[in-house]
């Protein structure tokens, strides 16, 4: 990383080569309600410090903040250490004395405490986001060397046993049988999974291809694990391709509220599914992969069309490739049957030029019309 930082009075640092103005912390009247956040867009109570690695540091509890932020995050010296990776931090408010390793058992312990104070005849929706496994890498002392893949390992570890929390507090309050519970992720892992795999053995993406921000398998393809006794068999899996803005309309579909014509204009309702339906072709007509504006990704069926000669942005170091047996590709765009092939090694580019034809003329109808869900 590079980083330059001293708190002057230009509010202005250079990370990651290049200048980055933030916020001190008398630039704001902290004191005063925060507006547009989650009291502003439905929720009725939140608690919550916004981003880990992002200002201001400090918990708010529904429009204000808990304590106001009166120092400032100096990235170079968090004032705690790290065992993997790096801090991330940007510059800009904090409250005094800020410890992040706090964060992850804070959010926890009052989402449990908010679970026990629900009344079990009145319906509620939770949205619990982790900080974790995302970086910075911090797992508590308690779950330390508790796998063997290193800190981001006890970090997963740590994660597993919050979600385990959140599950105890849900039974203990008799809500467990009336409860759908979803549990996913954002996206692929971040570029320490590099090093992880060279050093532990650990591949973070699984046996696919790519990180976070890739248009590879590897940075879209996340955990995607529902709980709904007595409507999901337990341990059932399905291998239909499905996306996470498909969630709104299927709370929509289970809680019988009907979504406006012009919202949620990628989402399908997945109840099908959840019951156990199978269908002979994609339930899901196809699913974007895209992170930057001008490589793109198709998934329809079992094939995975990209528009480029690679899906790579995190770039990938030569001694990983050594690691895994990856080649480069030459065509101008590349096609992978994803049921034979999951980890994108066997470009069929040149071999089907029909298949690229369609792929290609689905992406460019999706762009056009702006959504992607068949309308009737």
């Amino acid at each position: 990383m590079e980083l330059e930082f001293k708190n002057d009075p230009s509010g202005e640092v250079k990370q990651w080569g290049k200048m980055r103005q933030y916020y001190r912390p008398e630039d704001v009247d902290w004191s005063q309600p925060i507006t547009g956040g989650p009291l502003d867009r439905g929720f009725d109570y939140y608690f919550g410090d916004g981003t880990i690695n992002f200002p201001p540091y400090a918990w708010m509890e529904n429009d204000r903040f808990v304590e106001l932020p009166t120092a400032t995050m100096d990235p170079h010296n968090i004032g705690f250490d790290i065992d993997e990776g790096e801090w991330e931090f940007r510059p800009g408010p904090k409250v005094e004395g800020w410890n992040p390793y706090e964060v992850l058992p804070t959010l926890t312990k009052k989402t449990v405490d908010w679970i026990g104070k629900q009344d079990s005849k009145k319906p509620f929706f939770l949205y619990f986001a982790l900080p974790s496994p995302h970086a910075p890498i911090i797992p508590n002392e308690e779950f330390k060397g508790k796998s063997s893949a290193g800190p981001y390992g006890d970090f997963v570890y740590q994660t597993d046993w919050v979600a385990g929390q959140v599950l105890k507090a849900l039974k203990e309050k008799g809500l467990e049988e009336n409860t759908l519970v979803i549990f996913t992720a954002d996206n692929g892992p971040e570029r320490y999974a590099f090093d992880r795999a060279e050093k532990y053995g650990h591949f973070s993406m699984g046996n696919f291809r790519g990180l976070k921000r890739d248009v590879w398998e590897g940075g879209h393809h996340v955990p995607f694990i529902i709980k709904w006794p007595n409507h999901i068999a337990p341990g059932s899996v399905s291998d239909e391709v499905i996306s996470q803005v498909d969630i709104m309309s299927t709370i929509a579909s289970i809680t019988n509220i009907i979504v406006p014509h012009n919202a949620a204009p990628d989402s399908y309702d997945l109840t099908p599914i959840l019951m156990g339906r199978t269908y002979n072709s994609p339930f899901r007509e196809a699913t974007v992969h895209n992170t930057y504006k001008n490589v793109w990704g198709l998934r329809k069926g079992k094939w995975l069309y990209i528009n480029a000669s690679s899906g790579e942005h995190s770039k990938m170091p030569q001694s990983f490739k050594d690691l895994k047996g990856y080649t480069d590709f030459t065509t101008p765009g590349l096609l992978f049957n994803m049921e034979k092939d999951a980890e994108q090694r066997n470009n069929l580019y040149n071999e089907n030029p029909g298949i690229i034809e369609d792929l290609q003329g689905t992406l460019e109808r999706y762009r056009v019309q702006g959504y992607s869900v068949q309308r009737l």
